[in-house]
Parts: structure tokens; C-alpha cells; sequence
């Protein structure tokens, strides 16, 4: 069993806890609050909830209780086997929030999370109140451009911005030039913490894990075991989303967002942010945190 104090240390606690049948690594900071919700910081792939390092500790001196977790397979959490899809992973977000004892929650998601997020909203919608999403497209635009048929995938593979197979990933030179790949030219945000992820990604089962993950979603548009997906994400759901772009992020053209603001029965709204590409939270973490908090600040008002 992993211990916490084996976790990078600072203004956090590091806890494990059980939801939705696995054991989470999560990063836990800020007070309880019965008025605001739980702000749940999910990361993308090949990360971990180091990714929101930045976010962390300013979101919790603003008042609120974060939640940054390591995804089911990354990090500290489960390595569980079998197949594992995105309903899993989306039912997984306002089960941890339960497990923290919240009410309510607002998940803010980075790349294959904020899918997550999406499909975590219309799973749970007494549980999660908002989405806010980084570099991220709803489920069914997601999973499109992941199929090899699609257009876009053909010219990001091309490109070679595909995501690479978790096992290519371990060491810290190929993490790097991943990382950089998908950044903003000379930005090293992400980048810099190379040998954090690759090391995170040798752990035991992980890059199995993640490989079971990446298989199911190349697949499950056209497979009978995609079914619960597709039932989820053809209707809208009624929470407010905001999703983030970052102009320099070479994985997704800003045309592919017009689509999503028919997904949602409420207030969509997007943004774009200079000087970074897909790992917006670690490239401009300053303008990320902005971002958060008047996304909150919204919310309240509602």
C-alpha cells in the first residue's frame, strides 16, 4: 500500500479513500463548506493530480474545498482490471465527492477528463452543479476524433498528435517530447515535470491500465460495449459549462467547439488562452486559476 507520506509534500493532504468499488489517491485541501461545493480538479492523460499543483492551495484560500485526484489507473489509484470505460470514470468523479462527504460538486477537467466531466454531469446532475473544461470536447466529439476513420485524427496522426501507447511513455525523455509536442512553443510548464509522469506511469499496472482505457475508447462508438456512453451523451445536460481552449494547442482547430454548445440546456461559454496549448493549468497556471474561480463566482450568483 502506497503511504501518503510518500506523496510530494505541501499545502494539501494527501488521502486515500474507497469510491465507486476503488481506492483513490486524492489531494485534498481547503475547509468544508454546506453553502459552496467541492471543487473537483481531474487531470488528463498521461498526468497525474500533480497536474493542478498550481490550482491547489489558490483555490482552497479562496475558500473553497479542492479535490485534485488521480484518476482510476494513474498515480496512486487503482489499477484495476479489465476493461474500464468512460461511464466508469465518469461515475467515479461524484463518487469521490461522496466519499468526501460534499453535497454537491463542480468538476473542472483537463483534456480526456473534461469529457469525463461531461459525461459525470449527466450521470449525476443532483451531484455535479458545473463543468469546466481545459482543452476538452464533449464525449461525442471526443470519441469521434479518436476513430481512425475521422478526418482530424488522420491529420493529428500525420502530426503525431496522437495519443502515444502508455507504454512508449516511461521513460522521462519520451515524456518530455510528448509533453512538449502538445504545449505552446517554449513553453516548458508541463514539460518540466516529464520525469514526475513517466515515473507515475512505470508504477505496477499502470501503463496496462491505461492501455485498456486507451483500446475502449478507440472503439467504443462502434462497439455494442459503447452502448451506455452513447445513451448518456445524446442528451443534453442541464448544467451550466464552460470550456477553455488554448489558442497554441495543436490537438483540436477551435472549429470543432461550435458543436458543443447544443450539449448543454444552459449557459455555454468559451474561452481561449495565450501562450498555451493543451496542458493549459500547468502553461499559464495564473490565467487557469482565474478562470476557475470566476467560473465559481458564477455559479453563486446563479
Amino acid at each position: 500500500m502506497t503511504t501518503a507520506e510518500s506523496w510530494t509534500a505541501g499545502p494539501w493532504e494527501h488521502r486515500f479513500l474507497t469510491a465507486n468499488g476503488a481506492q483513490f489517491h486524492v489531494a485534498h485541501a481547503g475547509e468544508h463548506s454546506a453553502t459552496r461545493p467541492l471543487v473537483i480538479l481531474a487531470h488528463t492523460y498521461p498526468e497525474t493530480w500533480w497536474a493542478w499543483r498550481h490550482q491547489i492551495s489558490a483555490l482552497a484560500d479562496a475558500g473553497f474545498e479542492v479535490a485534485a485526484p488521480d484518476a482510476r489507473g494513474a498515480g496512486g489509484s487503482d489499477k484495476t482490471p479489465g476493461r474500464i470505460d468512460l461511464v466508469t470514470l465518469a461515475a467515479d468523479m461524484p463518487a469521490v465527492a461522496e466519499s468526501l462527504g460534499a453535497s454537491s460538486c463542480v468538476i473542472v477537467g483537463a483534456g480526456l477528463a473534461g469529457a469525463v466531466a461531461w459525461a459525470a454531469a449527466g450521470i449525476a446532475p443532483h451531484m455535479v452543479k458545473g463543468v469546466l473544461t481545459f482543452g476538452a470536447l464533449h464525449p461525442a466529439q471526443f470519441f469521434r476524433a479518436a476513430q481512425p476513420w475521422n478526418p482530424q485524427h488522420l491529420v493529428n496522426a500525420a502530426r503525431g498528435l496522437t495519443y502515444p501507447r502508455p507504454r512508449s511513455l516511461r521513460t522521462p525523455e519520451a515524456m518530455h517530447t510528448f509533453l512538449t509536442r502538445w504545449s505552446a512553443a517554449g513553453n516548458m510548464g508541463a514539460a518540466n515535470e516529464a520525469e514526475t509522469y513517466a515515473a507515475a506511469l512505470s508504477a505496477p499496472e499502470a501503463a496496462t491500465t491505461l492501455s485498456r482505457q486507451q483500446r475502449w475508447a478507440e472503439r467504443c462508438l462502434t462497439r455494442p460495449s459503447g452502448a451506455p456512453l452513447r445513451a448518456i451523451i445524446t442528451t443534453p445536460i442541464s448544467q451550466p459549462v464552460w470550456a477553455v481552449r488554448g489558442i497554441e494547442d495543436p490537438t483540436n482547430p477551435k472549429a470543432n467547439w461550435r458543436a458543443d454548445k447544443r450539449r448543454t440546456s444552459s449557459r455555454y461559454r468559451t474561452m481561449e488562452v495565450s501562450g498555451a496549448g493543451h496542458y493549459i493549468a500547468e502553461e499559464q497556471p495564473d490565467d487557469a486559476t482565474a478562470i476557475i474561480e470566476e467560473f465559481l463566482a458564477a455559479l453563486a450568483r446563479r
